[in-house]
Formats: C-alpha cells, structure tokens, sequence
C-alpha cells in the first residue's frame, strides 16, 4: 500500500494505492478531499478506503473541525472518475452524516458505489467531503441529490431524488431545475412536495444534469450541487464530442430515395459507394490501401442499414446502435476527414 499525503490551504489529500488480485474493485486508487467553506463549518483529515474483499462498499473517515454556530454540521460527498474526468452520483450511503447533521469530532460515513455504478471500473476515484452549518442560510440546499443512469426501461425516464435539508425550517416545496450540459444554465422543469422527481421529457441517451432548490415561507435555497442523469444504455456525453461530418458527406446521395428525397429503407448502392471512395484522394484510377480500409469498415456497419441511415440523419438516439458502433463510426469518419482534406 503506497500512501501519499499532501495539505494546500486547507485541503488534505489522501491517496491510497491498493494492490490485490483481478477483481471488479482491484487496483482502484482514491484521492480523498476535504472542501472547507470560508467562515463556515471546516471538514480535515479525510481518508477513503474500499473494504476488503472489495465489496464495493467504500469507508470514508473525516473530521468536522470547525463549526461558527450551532454545533452541528450537515455533510456532502461527491465523486469524480479520475480516469475519465467525469462525475459520479453518490446516492447511496450510510453512517455518519448520511441522514442527518454531524457535530465536531471524527466521523465515518460509508459509500455503496456497487449499488449506485453496477459493474463500475476504474483505477483512480476521487471522493469529495464538504459540510455546512445547519443554522445557516446556506445549509437550506437539499443534499445528496442523484439521479439515474443506465436505465433501459421502453419508455422515456429519469428519476431524480434528494433528502430534506436540516436546520432551516419547513420545505414548502422543491424546485427541480434541469440542464443540457454540465456548464448550460439550468431551467426550470418541476415543482414538487416530495424528494424525488420522475422525469419523462427525456431523450435516449441524452445527458442532463439536475440541481435542486428548496422553498421555504420567506425564502428560497441555493442551488444544489448537480447530479448527472440519462436515459438509456449509455450517454451521449460519455462519448465526447463526436463529429461525423465527413461520413455524413460522403454516405449521402449513396442511399436510396424516395421521390421526395425521403430517406427509404434500401440496400446502400455499393458499386456508387466504391466509386465514391475511389475518388476519395484525387486518383479515381486505383483504390488506395487507406481507401480500402475505409471502404471495408463501412461495409461492416452497413451489415446494420439502420445504423447507417441514422448517420446519414444525424441521429444518433437509434435504439440499435452501440457505443462500440459511436467509437468505429468517429475512427472512419477520422479516416475521411484526413483522406480528403475535410
């Protein structure tokens, strides 16, 4: 076990390397951070560790150090995916400062990551601990907001869930705010009296990020923090920025249609296709070994129509169309763009 601690303003870090046989949790790395807030209450000494046999249930130790008021102290935690760069929801958890505030001493709360990320993998996870003073204004802000991903469910549906804030008097209602992407400004989308929220205007695979407000007689919470949410196998986020403008091109005009211009479910015109990509480099003599690569993986995915018509209409919601399918169509249409000086 490698241990590497370092402490910069305020924030202590603790890494922890684990070595242990091939398993679902084996080799992952955590990078435990406190967040003191300024003037507020103030968490030290954080430290994250995963149980062994690797269950997935993943013990964080704090410490709520400094509270100004009122002695007690309502906890957060967040999580990154330090491979990815992406967030993790934190639905999940247990102990202390899970369903209520903590006072000043050291603490352990316990985070189910196999339950709230099924079959997760990952070699480095930041796990981040913030708290706020129940007789705060600020600590109005519903806590421990997520919301669902990877549901397969025929019908259009994210559920989006919080747990009542402390120590700020009674909740009237909850205003549930929506977002395109993790840095849009979010809108307005429901108000409920509940902690929890079913969101249906969804699209397949698309992203969205949900915050959370709290209305209270005389007034109103901040944002919560954000939680991410999809409906579907995967996210469309998930797969980066995904520019398929150069197969678009060169695929449209080669499938069959209608009168009307209507795309028709046709078999692809394969003799037009190789003309096409004969010319792809300036010389419609010969194909090129790199045209011939092009020519064979399109062909592959071709195996699936619909998957191609869904290119050639930018539609990438197709229910039949894999991550593994997003990964192939943007190497070719790299491919493309670099074979004819897109």
């Amino acid at each position: 076990m490698d241990i590497q601690t370092s402490i910069k303003r305020g924030t202590t870090a603790v890494r922890l390397r684990l070595v242990a046989p091939m398993c679902l949790f084996a080799s992952l790395a955590f990078a435990a951070l406190a967040e003191p807030f300024p003037e507020t209450a103030e968490i030290t000494s954080v430290a994250a560790a995963q149980r062994w046999p690797f269950s997935g249930l993943v013990d964080i130790d704090y410490t709520l150090f400094v509270v100004p008021t009122g002695g007690l102290a309502v906890v957060s935690v967040s999580a990154t995916d330090m491979d990815h760069g992406t967030p993790l929801s934190v639905a999940s958890l247990s102990g202390d400062g899970a369903d209520g505030p903590v006072g000043i001493g050291p603490h352990r709360i316990t985070w189910n990551l196999a339950a709230d990320h099924p079959g997760f993998h990952a070699a480095s996870l930041r796990v981040n601990v913030s708290a706020v003073p129940v007789s705060l204004d600020s600590s109005a802000v519903p806590p421990n907001v997520a919301a669902t991903q990877g549901n397969t469910s025929p019908t259009p549906l994210v559920t989006v869930s919080w747990a009542a804030p402390w120590g700020s008097g009674t909740v009237l209602r909850y205003e549930v705010y929506r977002a395109a992407s993790t840095n849009a400004t979010p809108s307005l989308v429901a108000t409920v009296t509940t902690t929890n929220y079913a969101d249906t205007a969804v699209s397949f695979r698309q992203g969205y990020w949900y915050r959370v407000k709290a209305v209270y007689e005389s007034k109103t919470s901040n944002f919560s923090a954000q939680a991410k949410g999809y409906w579907g196998d995967w996210c469309l986020q998930d797969a980066g920025y995904v520019d398929l403008m150069p197969l678009r091109s060169l695929l449209t005009g080669i499938e069959a249609r209608t009168p009307d211009g209507v795309l028709a479910d046709k078999e692809l015109n394969r003799a037009m296709l190789n003309s096409t990509i004969a010319d792809m480099d300036g010389d419609p003599s010969t194909i090129s070994d790199a045209e011939m690569s092009i020519l064979l993986r399109i062909q592959a995915l071709n195996q699936d129509k619909d998957l191609i018509s869904s290119v050639i209409r930018g539609d990438y919601t197709y229910a039949g169309m894999t991550f593994a399918n997003m990964v192939e169509l943007q190497s070719v249409s790299d491919a493309v763009k670099a074979l004819t000086k897109y």
